[in-house]
């Protein structure tokens, strides 16, 4: 037991004495480390970094998660140019239907459908007969308007709604496609951070025992 106690001793001992050895040899040690700004200037043009390189903590399957979140980035490209399209296509046909070449003969048709709003019997006398019965007796035209109307709006309808079911799916893959796609490359990223720590963390144990072991050699 004593001699347990006496190793202790000479242990603290020792290494009070090697804490006062590097601190009144502290200029000697610090002359021997280079400053940042003399790395600086010793290293004028930054060494440029491949893909490779920057990529070295990726596997196997890192490289297909990588090129499968790239694939869907150029899916989503593609959705968003066909988007563009579409909305084109939409807008040109609500053109077309405001601004066609049938225009004038669709206001010149409706123009005669309001003046014909109400034909009379000709075997009817009008001063005769009270504005009552001549309302029950006449022809309203707006059965025939309406009966004409379903035949122009009916295709013009289907084109913009066919095109709007195609804009809803496109939409519907293009947001798919982004977000597992930054779901993938996230989830590729961080498998490389963990392993690019785990080797970062075994540098420093490996600098740590060299330096504790120059140390002892040292004192």
């Amino acid at each position: 037991m004593p001699q347990i106690v006496w190793r202790r001793i000479v242990r603290a001992a020792n290494g009070l004495f090697s804490n006062w050895r590097l601190w009144f040899n502290r200029k000697e040690n610090g002359a021997n480390y280079k400053k940042i700004d003399d790395d600086a200037e010793r290293n004028d043009e930054a060494e440029p970094v491949g893909i490779q390189r920057l990529f070295r903590f990726a596997n196997r399957t890192d490289f297909i998660m990588m090129s499968v979140a790239l694939f869907l980035v150029l899916v989503q490209s593609i959705c968003i140019l066909f988007s563009l399209i579409f909305f084109g296509m939409l807008t040109g046909l609500f053109a077309n239907q405001s601004f066609g070449n049938k225009c004038d003969q669709q206001q010149n048709n409706l123009t005669d459908l309001v003046n014909n709003n109400y034909t009379y019997h000709s075997n009817i006398d009008v001063h005769v007969v009270k504005r009552a019965s001549l309302d029950k007796l006449s022809t309203n035209s707006y059965t025939n308007f309406l009966s004409t109307l379903p035949t122009t709006v009916t295709p013009f309808r289907d084109k913009v709604m066919k095109i709007i079911y195609w804009g809803f799916i496109i939409g519907a893959i293009e947001f798919v496609a982004s977000s597992v796609g930054c779901f993938i490359w996230t989830l590729s990223m961080k498998r490389q951070i963990q392993r690019m720590t785990i080797a970062l963390f075994r540098s420093f144990t490996q600098r740590v025992c060299y330096i504790c072991l120059n140390l002892e050699k040292k004192l």
